[in-house]
């Protein structure tokens, strides 16, 4: 399987996200490890492409379209798609939500910073403010599932590009060769790694699929 993960992926020091809405059952809570990947598509033409995510929201199977998604804070991480290409993975969220399943998941992006193996800035677009995912899955009260929202970015000509999700490449029980990061925003230090005074997201995760770590 090829993907980028930013699998846009945080975990032994893991960030515990804020809750900024809710909705769901009453059978308990469970967790779900969000992690972000990235389809390769047109990463080569790369040296960073950090993206900036503030906030991840599910939305229930047995809910109307009107009614409240599941939405949680996930403190302005970023990560470097290219360095999450093939089943890398970084973890941005350990999320806890209700025991429920899940037919929709969202991913806001507040920025992007890109820039080409050329060294000039790319122009990097999102088709919304909001990255939208249609995948189902099931979090049981009391359980840890690894769920991969894959991103692809796509060049769309003029020396444009945009990103989108990949839902071939998404979802719970994929493998994940977890990378860390340590990076908040307009922390980038020009060579594709991350700079110093971020947030860690060390350690290998538990819960359903197989995952490894890289430094």
């Amino acid at each position: 399987m090829s993907r980028t993960v930013a699998t846009l992926a945080v975990a032994a020091l893991l960030v515990t996200a804020g809750c900024t809405g809710f909705f769901g059952g009453d059978g308990g809570e469970g967790t779900v490890e969000m992690y972000v990947s990235d389809q390769p598509g047109a990463i080569e033409d790369f040296q960073h492409l950090n993206v900036t995510i503030t906030e991840i929201a599910a939305h229930p199977a047995n809910a109307t379209e009107n009614e409240s998604w599941v939405t949680r804070d996930v403190d302005n991480r970023t990560v470097d798609l290219t360095r999450l290409r093939g089943e890398n993975a970084s973890l941005v969220g350990n999320l806890s939500v209700p025991a429920d399943t899940y037919e929709m998941v969202f991913v806001r992006i507040d920025g992007i910073d890109a820039t080409l193996t050329s060294g000039e800035s790319a122009d990097v677009k999102l088709p919304s403010e909001r990255l939208h995912l249609n995948s189902e899955f099931t979090v049981e009260a009391n359980e840890t599932v690894s769920f991969v929202y894959d991103i692809r970015v796509h060049e769309t000509g003029s020396g444009r590009y945009i990103l989108r999700p990949n839902a071939g490449e998404s979802g719970p029980n994929q493998p994940i060769n977890h990378v860390r990061q340590q990076h908040r925003r307009g922390q980038h230090n020009g060579s594709g790694g991350m700079g110093g005074g971020g947030m860690n997201d060390g350690g290998t995760t538990s819960g359903s699929g197989t995952t490894t770590t890289t430094a």
